[in-house]
This record gives C-alpha cells, sequence and structure tokens, in this order.
C-alpha cells in the first residue's frame, strides 16, 4: 500500500503519467498494471540507462505528452487478439482512435509487427482507420480491413486541430 501512495504522490506532483489499460472490464484494468510515461523527456535522458537509445520510448512518451495536452482519454491496449497497441484513444467511453508509434518504420519485420497489430486492433474495436506515428515516415496504405495512416510526430504535434480531435 505504501508503494502505491508513493507511485499516487509521483503522479500528483506530475512527474509520472500513469495509463491504464483499456479492457471493458473494470476488474482486468485493476490488475492489470498502468503503463508509465514521464512528464519530461528530459528526466527520461537523465534517468535511464545509456547502453544504447531508445529513440522509440522518447518518440511514445512524446506522442502521449501531446494527447494529454488535448485533453483525450488515453489508453493502452493489450489483448490476444492483437497484441499491444501503444494508444488507444476514447471519446465518450468509446474507442474512436488507435496510434501505434515506432521511430523507425523501414524495416520489414517491424513494419510487420506494427502494422498487423494495428489491423487486429482495428478489426476488434470495428474501426476503418488507424495511425502509426514515426520519426520520419509519412504515407497511407489501404488494406482489406482499413486504412493505415503514417505520419511523422513532427507534424502530429504541431497540427493545430484536425486529426486531433476527432
Amino acid at each position: 500500500m505504501i508503494i502505491l501512495n508513493y507511485f499516487r504522490y509521483l503522479e500528483e506532483s506530475f512527474l509520472f503519467y500513469f495509463i491504464p489499460m483499456h479492457s471493458y472490464s473494470v476488474r482486468q484494468q485493476i490488475y492489470n498494471p498502468d503503463k508509465v510515461y514521464l512528464c519530461d523527456i528530459g528526466i527520461y535522458n537523465e534517468m535511464s540507462f545509456k547502453f544504447s537509445e531508445n529513440k522509440g520510448s522518447i518518440l511514445e512518451n512524446l506522442v502521449f505528452l501531446e494527447l494529454i495536452k488535448r485533453d483525450e482519454q488515453v489508453f493502452y491496449g493489450l489483448n490476444q487478439k492483437f497484441g499491444e497497441i501503444d494508444f488507444i484513444v476514447c471519446k465518450n467511453n468509446k474507442v474512436n482512435k488507435l496510434i501505434q508509434c515506432c521511430y523507425d518504420i523501414s524495416d520489414k519485420v517491424t513494419k510487420k509487427r506494427e502494422t498487423e497489430s494495428l489491423l487486429a486492433a482495428m478489426d476488434y474495436y470495428n474501426l476503418k482507420i488507424g495511425y502509426i506515428y514515426t520519426y520520419d515516415y509519412e504515407g497511407e496504405e489501404i488494406y482489406k480491413s482499413g486504412k493505415i495512416f503514417y505520419l511523422p510526430v513532427l507534424k502530429f504535434v504541431l497540427e493545430k486541430s484536425s486529426e486531433g480531435k476527432e
């Protein structure tokens, strides 16, 4: 219980954000661990081990901070049917946007992993559009089950409200 209080204090001091797993079952949300994001990416650089740069985690944290800034209701997804989804954005308790973050999508294995997971989640939540935010790749691909937009994270952060407030 003391540890939970400590985490709550960190969140209340705006050092960390904790987001729950999306589930229609409150019990599953309670028993699955929250994902943790930092309030400032500079803190990540100072606190992380420097064995290798984890640009993907930094990009994901940046997207999260932008979603919070836009006052979005954000969850992460973890499910046997689709694996892990970085962000599930809800509006009025209804899933309306799925987002994956991938620093470099040029590797075929990485692209396959990210797109397959996103397409499976789109099918699960009955959505026809999904998003993968990258460092610099922009494009779109049409699949049987829907369309995936690839968008550079800088473009996402700088856009005013058109795509972020759907």
